[in-house]
């Protein structure tokens, strides 16, 4: 699982995939709290959050799906589904590395609750 965790993480930071996702949701996080905390001069940090779960709902599905579709692209899946690890253990490492892959740009963004204190 580690491996799969590691090679994962690594594939989406060693390309562009990773850092496009992050500095899409930040963008968005951003327009959000300009939006509707400094134009309306009130610090409710969950106008922003209520706002930002219909990006969710279009980018996790594309970076979700990317997962398996790539690896089908690259006709390693074969290679990965025979080697001796569980179905668990590559699901399992796959979800964490996408979980770490979402959580980033998230802590980032649980700055401006910050600045509008």
């Amino acid at each position: 699982m580690k491996a799969v965790f590691r090679h994962e993480l690594s594939s989406y930071f060693t390309g562009l995939s990773g850092y496009v996702f992050g500095a899409f949701l930040l963008l968005f996080a951003g327009i959000y709290t300009m939006a509707y905390n400094i134009r309306a001069a009130v610090s409710n940090f969950e106008y922003v959050l209520s706002s930002m779960s219909f990006i969710f709902l279009v980018i996790v599905p594309i970076l979700t799906m990317r997962v398996f579709a790539e690896e089908k692209r690259q006709k390693t899946d074969q290679l990965l589904l025979t080697s001796p690890l569980r179905y668990l253990d590559i699901v399992l490492g796959k979800y964490l590395a996408l979980l770490t892959v979402f959580s980033l740009p998230l802590l980032a963004a649980a700055a401006c609750p910050l600045l509008l204190l």
